[in-house]
């Protein structure tokens, strides 16, 4: 199915709403998990011991992705990702979650559409978001909306002790 973007885009998307136990949320018939909570403790990361806090490192800004296996506009976001983690790795955390394997996650962020990219600042305050396929290159433009420049800071990074 193709939608209309909140940036006036066109991106594949499919519908979560038939989707087990969020239609619960959907339809008014149960609430989303206390979104408070400490993020720390509360966002973890299906793909290993990685999360969105990363208190003992240099803070990094952080995308999170949202898909499905059976969703093939998800897994053309495969690659894109990898692309990301490994061009962009020291200033941008890439995280993603299987809105199956992590139904609290896709209540938590209120996932309706897959995929879904949420961008967060360092300090994870969401910044925006995009719902369908998008580029590496279209990711990188998102990101110049919310004013960061991402590839700029890449290139400019300050050396860490492990460097």
């Amino acid at each position: 199915m193709k939608k209309h973007n909140q940036d006036g885009t066109k991106g594949s998307v499919a519908n979560l709403v038939g989707e087990p136990g969020l239609t619960d949320v959907i339809e008014g018939k149960q609430n989303p998990p206390n979104a408070s909570r400490d993020m720390a403790t509360d966002l973890s990361n299906n793909q290993g011991s990685e999360s969105i806090d990363s208190s003992n490192q240099a803070k990094r800004l952080k995308l999170l992705s949202f898909g499905a296996g059976w969703c093939l506009p998800c897994r053309m976001m495969e690659p894109v990702r990898e692309a990301l983690k490994r061009e962009y790795g020291h200033v941008l955390e890439v995280l993603h979650y299987d809105v199956n394997k992590d139904e609290a996650m896709a209540m938590k962020y209120e996932i309706r559409l897959i995929p879904t990219l949420i961008f967060m600042d360092t300090e994870g305050q969401v910044l925006g978001r995009h719902e369908g396929y998008i580029s590496k290159e279209g990711i990188l433009a998102k990101w110049k909306q919310f004013g960061i420049d991402v590839q700029s800071l890449a290139t400019n990074k300050v050396p860490t002790e492990t460097d």
